[in-house]
Protein backbone atom coordinates (compact mmCIF):
# COMPACT_ATOMS: atom_id res chain seq x y z
CA UNK A 1 0.00 0.00 0.00
CA UNK A 2 1.22 3.32 -1.30
CA UNK A 3 2.15 5.83 1.61
CA UNK A 4 -0.15 9.08 1.01
CA UNK A 5 -0.62 11.95 3.12
CA UNK A 6 -4.18 13.62 2.04
CA UNK A 7 -5.03 17.15 4.24
CA UNK A 8 -8.27 19.48 3.79
CA UNK A 9 -8.37 22.89 2.84
CA UNK A 10 -7.28 24.24 6.09
CA UNK A 11 -3.35 23.12 5.35
CA UNK A 12 -2.83 25.72 3.38
CA UNK A 13 1.00 26.65 4.44
CA UNK A 14 1.55 22.89 4.55
CA UNK A 15 2.62 23.26 0.75
CA UNK A 16 5.06 26.13 1.09
CA UNK A 17 6.64 24.68 4.30
CA UNK A 18 7.37 21.56 2.13
CA UNK A 19 8.96 23.31 -0.63
CA UNK A 20 11.17 25.10 1.95
CA UNK A 21 11.86 21.62 3.76
CA UNK A 22 13.48 20.63 -0.02
CA UNK A 23 15.12 23.21 -0.23
CA UNK A 24 17.30 22.95 3.09
CA UNK A 25 17.86 19.39 2.10
CA UNK A 26 16.24 18.26 5.38
CA UNK A 27 15.67 14.81 4.82
CA UNK A 28 18.49 14.02 2.71
CA UNK A 29 20.29 15.79 5.86
CA UNK A 30 18.50 14.19 8.38
CA UNK A 31 19.76 10.43 6.45
CA UNK A 32 22.65 11.27 6.48
CA UNK A 33 22.96 11.45 10.42
CA UNK A 34 23.60 15.13 10.51
CA UNK A 35 23.47 15.74 14.42
CA UNK A 36 23.53 19.40 13.96
CA UNK A 37 19.82 20.30 12.16
CA UNK A 38 18.38 20.55 15.72
CA UNK A 39 20.54 23.12 16.83
CA UNK A 40 23.96 23.12 18.79
CA UNK A 41 22.45 22.21 22.35
CA UNK A 42 20.91 19.19 20.74
CA UNK A 43 23.70 18.16 18.86
CA UNK A 44 25.24 15.42 21.25
CA UNK A 45 21.98 13.96 22.04
CA UNK A 46 21.20 13.77 18.29
CA UNK A 47 24.79 11.96 17.65
CA UNK A 48 23.91 9.17 19.77
CA UNK A 49 20.37 9.11 19.21
CA UNK A 50 20.16 8.59 14.89
CA UNK A 51 20.28 4.96 15.04
CA UNK A 52 16.64 4.31 14.03
CA UNK A 53 17.15 5.37 10.79
CA UNK A 54 19.42 1.52 9.99
CA UNK A 55 16.93 -0.42 12.38
CA UNK A 56 14.98 -1.93 8.98
CA UNK A 57 18.20 -3.25 7.38
CA UNK A 58 19.58 -4.70 11.25
CA UNK A 59 16.10 -6.41 11.70
CA UNK A 60 16.23 -9.40 10.32
CA UNK A 61 19.49 -10.74 12.85
CA UNK A 62 17.26 -9.29 15.19
CA UNK A 63 14.19 -11.29 14.50
CA UNK A 64 16.25 -14.50 13.73
CA UNK A 65 17.46 -14.62 17.40
CA UNK A 66 14.18 -14.34 18.70
CA UNK A 67 12.64 -16.83 16.66
CA UNK A 68 15.47 -19.83 18.01
CA UNK A 69 14.61 -18.84 21.50
CA UNK A 70 10.96 -19.10 20.48
CA UNK A 71 11.74 -22.59 19.23
CA UNK A 72 13.65 -23.30 22.20
CA UNK A 73 11.01 -22.06 24.85
CA UNK A 74 8.03 -23.99 23.06
CA UNK A 75 10.07 -27.20 23.09
CA UNK A 76 9.92 -26.57 26.85
CA UNK A 77 6.70 -25.64 27.11
CA UNK A 78 6.62 -21.99 27.72
CA UNK A 79 3.98 -20.39 25.65
CA UNK A 80 2.93 -17.50 28.03
CA UNK A 81 5.23 -14.62 27.97
CA UNK A 82 5.29 -11.37 30.35
CA UNK A 83 6.49 -8.17 28.80
CA UNK A 84 7.78 -5.64 31.85
CA UNK A 85 8.12 -2.75 30.43
CA UNK A 86 7.26 1.07 30.10
CA UNK A 87 6.76 3.88 27.39
CA UNK A 88 8.44 2.96 24.05
CA UNK A 89 9.50 -0.76 25.60
CA UNK A 90 5.71 -1.77 25.98
CA UNK A 91 3.78 0.22 23.43
CA UNK A 92 5.90 -0.75 20.67
CA UNK A 93 5.54 -4.35 21.24
CA UNK A 94 2.08 -3.83 22.15
CA UNK A 95 1.16 -2.94 18.56
CA UNK A 96 2.94 -5.51 16.99
CA UNK A 97 1.45 -8.33 19.02
CA UNK A 98 -1.76 -6.61 17.76
CA UNK A 99 -1.56 -5.90 14.65
CA UNK A 100 0.62 -8.79 13.04
CA UNK A 101 -0.51 -12.07 12.14
CA UNK A 102 0.48 -14.68 14.36
CA UNK A 103 3.23 -17.17 12.36
CA UNK A 104 2.88 -19.54 15.79
CA UNK A 105 -0.52 -18.83 17.03
CA UNK A 106 -0.28 -20.97 19.92
CA UNK A 107 1.86 -18.12 22.16
CA UNK A 108 0.22 -14.95 24.37
CA UNK A 109 1.49 -12.09 25.02
CA UNK A 110 0.59 -9.87 28.61
CA UNK A 111 1.52 -6.72 29.10
CA UNK A 112 2.63 -5.58 32.72
CA UNK A 113 3.25 -1.74 32.30
CA UNK A 114 0.99 -0.37 35.39
CA UNK A 115 1.67 0.13 38.97
CA UNK A 116 -2.06 -0.41 40.26
CA UNK A 117 -2.12 -3.63 42.32
CA UNK A 118 -5.43 -4.34 40.87
CA UNK A 119 -3.75 -4.91 37.36
CA UNK A 120 -0.79 -6.45 39.18
CA UNK A 121 -2.63 -9.16 41.07
CA UNK A 122 -3.86 -11.61 38.04
CA UNK A 123 -0.48 -11.79 37.02
CA UNK A 124 1.96 -12.14 39.68
CA UNK A 125 -1.16 -14.95 41.19
CA UNK A 126 -1.61 -16.83 37.65
CA UNK A 127 0.20 -20.40 37.95
CA UNK A 128 4.12 -19.62 36.10
CA UNK A 129 4.68 -23.30 35.27
CA UNK A 130 4.63 -22.78 31.45
CA UNK A 131 5.34 -18.29 31.33
CA UNK A 132 8.79 -16.47 30.61
CA UNK A 133 9.26 -12.93 31.32
CA UNK A 134 10.37 -10.48 29.40
CA UNK A 135 12.11 -7.25 31.10
CA UNK A 136 12.51 -4.65 28.81
CA UNK A 137 14.12 -1.02 29.92
CA UNK A 138 16.76 0.52 27.67
CA UNK A 139 18.35 2.39 31.23
CA UNK A 140 18.16 -0.54 32.90
CA UNK A 141 17.04 1.21 35.82
CA UNK A 142 13.12 1.78 35.01
CA UNK A 143 11.51 1.68 38.64
CA UNK A 144 8.34 -0.09 37.49
CA UNK A 145 10.06 -2.36 34.99
CA UNK A 146 12.52 -3.45 38.26
CA UNK A 147 9.91 -3.81 41.03
CA UNK A 148 8.12 -6.02 38.43
CA UNK A 149 10.82 -8.00 37.84
CA UNK A 150 11.82 -8.53 41.74
CA UNK A 151 7.93 -9.59 41.51
CA UNK A 152 8.02 -12.05 39.27
CA UNK A 153 11.42 -13.36 40.54
CA UNK A 154 9.67 -13.95 43.91
CA UNK A 155 6.60 -15.70 41.83
CA UNK A 156 8.94 -18.23 40.38
CA UNK A 157 10.83 -19.08 42.95
CA UNK A 158 7.59 -19.59 45.52
CA UNK A 159 6.69 -22.65 42.72
CA UNK A 160 10.33 -23.83 42.65
CA UNK A 161 11.59 -22.89 39.50
CA UNK A 162 14.70 -21.21 38.77
CA UNK A 163 13.81 -17.26 37.53
CA UNK A 164 16.77 -16.76 35.73
CA UNK A 165 16.35 -19.14 33.21
CA UNK A 166 12.81 -17.60 32.98
CA UNK A 167 13.93 -14.40 32.31
CA UNK A 168 14.89 -12.59 29.34
CA UNK A 169 16.14 -9.41 29.30
CA UNK A 170 16.10 -6.78 26.80
CA UNK A 171 18.11 -3.44 26.99
CA UNK A 172 21.42 -0.99 26.48
CA UNK A 173 24.66 -3.06 26.49
CA UNK A 174 26.54 -1.82 29.83
CA UNK A 175 23.62 -1.49 32.00
CA UNK A 176 22.74 -2.50 35.36
CA UNK A 177 20.05 -4.70 33.65
CA UNK A 178 22.34 -5.84 31.22
CA UNK A 179 24.87 -6.94 34.10
CA UNK A 180 22.66 -8.24 36.16
CA UNK A 181 20.89 -10.47 32.89
CA UNK A 182 24.56 -12.04 33.13
CA UNK A 183 24.94 -12.64 36.74
CA UNK A 184 21.65 -14.35 36.27
CA UNK A 185 22.55 -16.39 33.29
CA UNK A 186 19.28 -15.40 31.43
CA UNK A 187 18.77 -14.63 27.96
CA UNK A 188 19.92 -11.06 27.08
CA UNK A 189 18.84 -8.92 23.97
CA UNK A 190 21.87 -6.28 23.85
CA UNK A 191 19.46 -3.04 21.91
CA UNK A 192 21.31 -0.72 19.52
CA UNK A 193 21.95 2.25 22.32
CA UNK A 194 21.87 4.71 19.02
CA UNK A 195 18.06 4.16 18.89
CA UNK A 196 15.83 5.98 22.13
CA UNK A 197 12.94 4.26 23.28
CA UNK A 198 9.95 6.00 21.49
CA UNK A 199 12.28 5.34 18.07
CA UNK A 200 12.77 1.53 19.25
CA UNK A 201 9.88 -0.12 17.69
CA UNK A 202 11.50 -1.93 14.86
CA UNK A 203 14.53 -2.53 16.75
CA UNK A 204 14.95 -5.34 19.47
CA UNK A 205 12.23 -3.56 21.67
CA UNK A 206 9.70 -4.04 19.63
CA UNK A 207 10.63 -7.51 17.73
CA UNK A 208 11.64 -9.30 20.42
CA UNK A 209 8.30 -9.41 22.62
CA UNK A 210 6.24 -9.99 19.36
CA UNK A 211 8.20 -12.54 17.69
CA UNK A 212 8.33 -14.43 20.99
CA UNK A 213 4.74 -14.40 21.01
CA UNK A 214 4.35 -15.64 17.64
CA UNK A 215 3.99 -12.50 15.59
CA UNK A 216 5.17 -12.71 11.70
CA UNK A 217 7.31 -9.52 11.23
CA UNK A 218 8.40 -10.32 7.76
CA UNK A 219 6.48 -8.25 5.58
CA UNK A 220 6.68 -5.47 8.43
CA UNK A 221 10.56 -5.03 7.91
CA UNK A 222 10.17 -4.94 4.31
CA UNK A 223 7.54 -2.45 4.27
CA UNK A 224 9.66 -0.77 6.46
CA UNK A 225 12.53 -0.80 4.31
CA UNK A 226 10.87 0.58 1.32
CA UNK A 227 9.03 3.09 3.62
CA UNK A 228 13.00 4.42 4.34
CA UNK A 229 14.02 5.03 0.26
CA UNK A 230 10.88 7.05 0.12
CA UNK A 231 11.21 9.45 3.23
CA UNK A 232 14.79 10.22 2.99
CA UNK A 233 14.51 12.47 -0.40
CA UNK A 234 14.50 15.52 -1.06
CA UNK A 235 11.34 15.70 -3.30
CA UNK A 236 8.14 17.45 -2.98
CA UNK A 237 6.28 14.07 -2.83
CA UNK A 238 8.22 13.02 0.11
CA UNK A 239 5.06 11.83 2.37
CA UNK A 240 7.65 12.58 5.76
CA UNK A 241 7.75 16.06 4.63
CA UNK A 242 3.93 16.33 4.02
CA UNK A 243 3.26 14.92 7.07
CA UNK A 244 5.48 17.18 9.11
CA UNK A 245 4.72 19.91 7.17
CA UNK A 246 0.78 19.30 7.83
CA UNK A 247 1.53 19.10 11.89
CA UNK A 248 3.29 22.02 11.78
CA UNK A 249 0.94 24.56 9.57
CA UNK A 250 -1.69 25.08 12.06
CA UNK A 251 1.05 25.80 15.24
CA UNK A 252 0.64 27.33 17.35
CA UNK A 253 -3.13 27.27 17.77
CA UNK A 254 -4.14 23.79 16.74
CA UNK A 255 -1.66 22.31 18.49
CA UNK A 256 -3.72 18.88 19.62
CA UNK A 257 -3.91 16.15 17.15
CA UNK A 258 -6.93 13.86 17.63
CA UNK A 259 -6.15 10.50 16.27
CA UNK A 260 -9.54 8.92 14.69
CA UNK A 261 -8.89 5.12 15.77
CA UNK A 262 -11.59 2.34 15.54
CA UNK A 263 -9.77 -0.84 15.27
CA UNK A 264 -7.48 -2.23 17.87
CA UNK A 265 -5.16 -1.92 15.56
CA UNK A 266 -5.17 1.51 14.98
CA UNK A 267 -5.65 2.04 18.66
CA UNK A 268 -2.47 0.38 19.70
CA UNK A 269 -1.13 2.41 16.92
CA UNK A 270 -2.51 5.56 18.40
CA UNK A 271 -1.19 4.93 21.41
CA UNK A 272 2.34 4.58 20.10
CA UNK A 273 1.68 7.95 17.94
CA UNK A 274 1.13 9.61 20.91
CA UNK A 275 4.06 9.03 22.77
CA UNK A 276 6.13 9.58 19.72
CA UNK A 277 4.89 13.26 18.70
CA UNK A 278 4.05 14.23 22.49
CA UNK A 279 7.53 13.14 24.23
CA UNK A 280 9.55 14.37 21.26
CA UNK A 281 7.95 17.69 20.40
CA UNK A 282 6.43 18.78 23.60
CA UNK A 283 9.08 20.50 25.33
CA UNK A 284 9.76 24.44 25.41
CA UNK A 285 6.44 25.20 25.82
CA UNK A 286 5.87 23.81 21.79
CA UNK A 287 4.91 20.90 20.14
CA UNK A 288 1.56 18.93 19.33
CA UNK A 289 -0.59 16.78 21.73
CA UNK A 290 -1.91 13.77 20.30
CA UNK A 291 -4.99 11.82 21.85
CA UNK A 292 -6.55 8.79 20.72
CA UNK A 293 -10.50 8.39 20.46
CA UNK A 294 -12.08 5.09 20.02
CA UNK A 295 -13.49 6.09 16.98
CA UNK A 296 -12.55 6.05 13.21
CA UNK A 297 -14.78 8.52 12.28
CA UNK A 298 -13.91 12.33 11.69
CA UNK A 299 -16.36 14.81 13.94
CA UNK A 300 -18.59 17.30 11.85
CA UNK A 301 -16.21 19.89 13.13
CA UNK A 302 -13.20 19.92 15.10
CA UNK A 303 -12.39 21.81 18.12
CA UNK A 304 -10.46 25.07 17.36
CA UNK A 305 -7.44 24.01 18.60
CA UNK A 306 -7.54 20.43 16.92
CA UNK A 307 -6.27 18.56 13.82
CA UNK A 308 -7.81 15.42 13.39
CA UNK A 309 -5.92 12.67 12.20
CA UNK A 310 -7.03 8.89 10.65
CA UNK A 311 -5.31 6.18 9.43
CA UNK A 312 -6.02 4.24 6.42
CA UNK A 313 -3.75 1.33 7.32
CA UNK A 314 -5.75 -0.70 5.11
CA UNK A 315 -8.35 1.40 3.36
CA UNK A 316 -8.93 4.34 1.29
CA UNK A 317 -8.94 8.19 1.80
CA UNK A 318 -12.50 9.68 2.70
CA UNK A 319 -14.01 12.89 1.95
CA UNK A 320 -11.73 15.68 4.23
CA UNK A 321 -12.85 18.36 6.08
CA UNK A 322 -11.27 21.53 6.66
CA UNK A 323 -9.23 20.81 9.01
CA UNK A 324 -8.85 16.72 8.71
CA UNK A 325 -5.84 14.26 7.37
CA UNK A 326 -5.37 11.20 6.40
CA UNK A 327 -2.25 8.99 6.40
CA UNK A 328 -2.11 6.12 4.33
CA UNK A 329 -0.15 3.20 3.87
CA UNK A 330 0.48 -0.41 5.63
CA UNK A 331 2.33 -0.72 9.14
CA UNK A 332 5.44 -1.20 8.92
CA UNK A 333 5.59 2.00 6.02
CA UNK A 334 3.81 4.14 8.70
CA UNK A 335 6.07 3.07 11.76
CA UNK A 336 8.97 4.50 9.62
CA UNK A 337 6.78 7.91 8.08
CA UNK A 338 5.46 8.61 11.90
CA UNK A 339 9.42 8.72 13.06
CA UNK A 340 10.92 10.88 10.10
CA UNK A 341 8.40 13.15 10.16
CA UNK A 342 8.34 13.69 14.09
CA UNK A 343 11.96 14.28 13.89
CA UNK A 344 11.71 16.61 11.21
CA UNK A 345 8.80 18.58 12.66
CA UNK A 346 11.62 18.73 15.71
CA UNK A 347 13.38 20.95 13.14
CA UNK A 348 10.68 22.84 12.51
CA UNK A 349 10.01 23.94 15.83
CA UNK A 350 13.61 24.30 16.57
CA UNK A 351 13.93 21.90 19.30
CA UNK A 352 15.36 18.65 20.55
CA UNK A 353 13.16 15.26 19.34
CA UNK A 354 15.26 12.83 21.58
CA UNK A 355 15.29 14.03 24.78
CA UNK A 356 12.18 14.04 27.58
CA UNK A 357 13.81 17.07 29.73
CA UNK A 358 10.29 17.07 31.69
CA UNK A 359 9.57 13.61 32.23
CA UNK A 360 12.25 13.10 35.41
CA UNK A 361 10.32 16.15 37.07
CA UNK A 362 7.67 13.62 38.37
CA UNK A 363 10.06 10.06 39.16
CA UNK A 364 12.12 12.67 41.59
CA UNK A 365 9.04 13.84 43.34
CA UNK A 366 7.66 10.39 43.20
CA UNK A 367 10.92 9.42 44.73
CA UNK A 368 11.10 11.92 47.53
CA UNK A 369 7.56 11.23 48.79
CA UNK A 370 8.51 7.45 48.76
CA UNK A 371 11.59 8.55 50.67
CA UNK A 372 9.81 10.59 53.07
CA UNK A 373 11.71 13.65 52.02
CA UNK A 374 8.19 15.63 50.67
CA UNK A 375 5.10 15.41 52.04
CA UNK A 376 2.50 13.81 50.16
CA UNK A 377 0.57 16.22 48.23
CA UNK A 378 -3.28 17.34 50.16
CA UNK A 379 -5.77 14.23 50.48
CA UNK A 380 -8.03 13.85 47.24
CA UNK A 381 -11.42 14.67 48.12
CA UNK A 382 -14.50 11.98 47.00
CA UNK A 383 -15.11 11.86 43.07
CA UNK A 384 -18.22 13.87 42.40
CA UNK A 385 -19.31 15.16 38.76
CA UNK A 386 -20.05 18.46 40.65
CA UNK A 387 -16.25 18.32 41.39
CA UNK A 388 -15.51 18.08 38.09
CA UNK A 389 -17.94 20.48 36.58
CA UNK A 390 -16.32 23.41 38.33
CA UNK A 391 -12.80 22.57 37.75
CA UNK A 392 -13.74 22.28 34.03
CA UNK A 393 -14.84 25.87 34.15
CA UNK A 394 -11.55 27.03 34.88
CA UNK A 395 -10.07 25.48 31.92
CA UNK A 396 -7.77 28.17 30.43
CA UNK A 397 -8.49 29.43 26.71
CA UNK A 398 -8.03 27.38 23.85
CA UNK A 399 -6.63 24.52 26.34
CA UNK A 400 -7.98 20.90 26.52
CA UNK A 401 -9.03 18.89 29.44
CA UNK A 402 -7.11 16.01 30.62
CA UNK A 403 -8.48 12.66 32.68
CA UNK A 404 -5.67 10.90 34.21
CA UNK A 405 -7.46 7.42 35.45
CA UNK A 406 -4.42 5.28 38.10
CA UNK A 407 -6.75 2.40 38.08
CA UNK A 408 -6.82 -1.21 36.48
CA UNK A 409 -6.44 -0.87 32.69
CA UNK A 410 -8.76 -3.89 32.35
CA UNK A 411 -10.39 -3.90 28.76
CA UNK A 412 -13.57 -2.99 30.48
CA UNK A 413 -12.02 0.35 32.58
CA UNK A 414 -10.11 1.20 29.10
CA UNK A 415 -14.32 1.21 27.58
CA UNK A 416 -15.03 2.72 30.62
CA UNK A 417 -12.98 5.70 30.16
CA UNK A 418 -13.15 6.40 26.99
CA UNK A 419 -17.17 6.87 27.22
CA UNK A 420 -16.19 9.14 29.81
CA UNK A 421 -13.53 11.16 27.91
CA UNK A 422 -16.14 11.46 24.94
CA UNK A 423 -18.98 11.81 27.37
CA UNK A 424 -16.77 15.29 28.93
CA UNK A 425 -16.20 16.56 25.69
CA UNK A 426 -20.26 16.52 24.67
CA UNK A 427 -20.95 17.75 28.22
CA UNK A 428 -18.32 20.73 28.46
CA UNK A 429 -17.80 21.09 24.45
CA UNK A 430 -13.81 21.07 24.76
CA UNK A 431 -11.24 19.04 23.54
CA UNK A 432 -10.84 16.20 26.40
CA UNK A 433 -8.03 13.75 26.46
CA UNK A 434 -7.43 10.57 28.63
CA UNK A 435 -4.69 8.36 29.78
CA UNK A 436 -3.77 5.69 32.61
CA UNK A 437 -1.42 6.42 35.23
CA UNK A 438 1.84 5.56 35.20
CA UNK A 439 1.29 4.33 31.95
CA UNK A 440 0.82 7.94 30.20
CA UNK A 441 3.79 9.12 32.27
CA UNK A 442 6.21 7.59 29.99
CA UNK A 443 4.48 9.05 27.03
CA UNK A 444 2.05 11.84 27.15
CA UNK A 445 3.34 13.29 30.50
CA UNK A 446 6.08 15.09 29.21
CA UNK A 447 3.93 17.74 26.93
CA UNK A 448 1.81 17.60 30.29
CA UNK A 449 4.69 19.39 31.80
CA UNK A 450 6.93 20.81 29.14
CA UNK A 451 4.71 21.93 25.79
CA UNK A 452 2.30 24.92 25.56
CA UNK A 453 0.92 25.45 29.61
CA UNK A 454 -3.10 25.07 28.14
CA UNK A 455 -3.85 22.17 30.23
CA UNK A 456 -6.15 21.10 33.31
CA UNK A 457 -5.26 18.16 34.80
CA UNK A 458 -8.20 15.51 36.69
CA UNK A 459 -6.36 12.61 38.29
CA UNK A 460 -8.83 10.04 39.40
CA UNK A 461 -7.69 7.65 41.53
CA UNK A 462 -9.49 4.15 41.76
CA UNK A 463 -8.79 2.48 45.44
CA UNK A 464 -7.19 -0.85 45.08
CA UNK A 465 -8.73 -3.77 46.27
CA UNK A 466 -5.62 -5.83 46.30
CA UNK A 467 -2.09 -5.01 48.62
CA UNK A 468 0.53 -6.19 46.35
CA UNK A 469 4.36 -6.20 47.80
CA UNK A 470 6.81 -5.30 45.73
CA UNK A 471 9.18 -8.88 45.56
CA UNK A 472 9.22 -9.71 49.05
CA UNK A 473 8.13 -6.75 50.69
CA UNK A 474 7.86 -4.61 52.61
CA UNK A 475 7.45 -2.07 50.24
CA UNK A 476 4.09 -2.16 48.26
CA UNK A 477 2.95 -1.48 44.79
CA UNK A 478 0.10 0.52 46.72
CA UNK A 479 2.55 3.05 47.69
CA UNK A 480 4.42 3.10 44.55
CA UNK A 481 1.48 4.15 42.44
CA UNK A 482 0.45 6.04 45.56
CA UNK A 483 3.74 8.21 45.34
CA UNK A 484 3.41 8.33 41.49
CA UNK A 485 0.62 9.99 41.41
CA UNK A 486 1.61 12.37 44.05
CA UNK A 487 4.61 13.04 42.20
CA UNK A 488 2.93 14.00 38.94
CA UNK A 489 0.54 16.40 41.13
CA UNK A 490 3.31 18.53 42.51
CA UNK A 491 5.21 18.32 39.24
CA UNK A 492 2.52 19.83 37.76
CA UNK A 493 1.56 22.62 40.22
CA UNK A 494 5.05 23.49 40.70
CA UNK A 495 4.31 24.62 36.63
CA UNK A 496 1.33 26.52 37.85
CA UNK A 497 -0.84 24.07 36.09
CA UNK A 498 -4.38 23.69 37.51
CA UNK A 499 -4.92 20.00 39.20
CA UNK A 500 -7.82 18.05 41.13
CA UNK A 501 -7.56 14.85 42.41
CA UNK A 502 -10.64 13.22 43.13
CA UNK A 503 -10.30 9.14 44.78
CA UNK A 504 -13.18 6.77 43.45
CA UNK A 505 -13.82 3.01 44.56
CA UNK A 506 -14.55 1.93 40.87
CA UNK A 507 -13.95 3.41 37.50
CA UNK A 508 -17.42 2.76 36.82
CA UNK A 509 -18.72 5.67 39.15
CA UNK A 510 -17.15 8.22 35.51
CA UNK A 511 -20.12 7.22 33.58
CA UNK A 512 -22.41 7.28 35.75
CA UNK A 513 -21.86 10.88 36.77
CA UNK A 514 -22.10 11.78 33.52
CA UNK A 515 -26.21 11.21 34.23
CA UNK A 516 -26.23 13.98 36.45
CA UNK A 517 -27.50 17.54 34.72
CA UNK A 518 -24.45 20.10 34.40
CA UNK A 519 -24.77 23.40 36.52
CA UNK A 520 -23.63 26.52 34.44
Amino acid sequence: MTLRVSYGAGFGEAQTIVEELVEARIASRISAFENTLWGEEAAAEAVIRLGWLNAPERAQAVISEAQALRKELAAAGINRFVLCGMGGSSLGPELLDVALDKAHPGAQLLLCDSTHPDQLAPLFNADPQNTAVIVASKSGSTVETLSHMRSFERVFTDHGINAGERLIFITDPGSELAKYGEQQNSRVFYADPEVGGRYSVLTAFGLVPAVLAGADAGELIADATAALAAVTVDSLENPALQLAASLAANLPKRYLIALRAGSATEIAFADWVEQLLAESTGKDGKGVLPYTTHSGEFSDRPFDNTVEVAFALDAADEQLGSHQLTVSGSLGKQLVLWEFATAVLGYQLALDPFDQPDVESTKVAARRILAGEIAMPDQAADFTQAAVDEFAASLPANGYLCVQVYGDRSAEAVSAVEAYRSGLEARFKIPVIAGFGPRFLHSTGQFHKGGQPLGAFLQVLIAPVNTVAIGSGPDTFNDLIAAQAGGDREALKRRDLAVLSLNAPAVKILTAGLAEPLNK
